[in-house]
């Protein structure tokens, strides 16, 4: 992998372009400092398939909360910061693929 720099390590620079969202994610789920590709998960997309581009994109999306509620301990809150986006839009986002935030939650102790 390639270093690559971005100005100011600013994730909203790339916008909403192609990149964005593998690179979120990446970020979001790195063990490390460096983003390797493996952490990039790129789906090979059909260029003329939307149906299978909005799975994937919603496939995406799903994992990237999933592994906010995992950092977070289900925190909602947490979560949303995490992720860049507001309470609302991630409680919506809970809804609309059926995760419980509760399953994220760590036992006290």
């Amino acid at each position: 992998m390639v270093p690559f720099s971005f100005a100011g390590h600013d994730l909203l620079a790339l916008g909403s372009g192609a990149l964005f969202w593998p690179v979120r994610r990446a970020v979001l789920v790195a063990d490390q400092p460096v983003i390797q590709a493996h952490h990039l998960l790129l789906p090979n997309v059909r260029p003329a398939a939307a149906p299978v581009l909005r799975t994937a994109a919603d496939t995406l999306e799903r994992q990237m909360i999933e592994e906010a509620l995992r950092n977070s301990a289900g925190s909602q809150v947490r979560s949303a910061e995490l992720l860049g986006t507001s309470e609302r839009v991630l409680r919506y986002k809970l809804r609309k693929f059926g995760i419980d935030r509760r399953m994220f939650k760590r036992a006290a102790g």
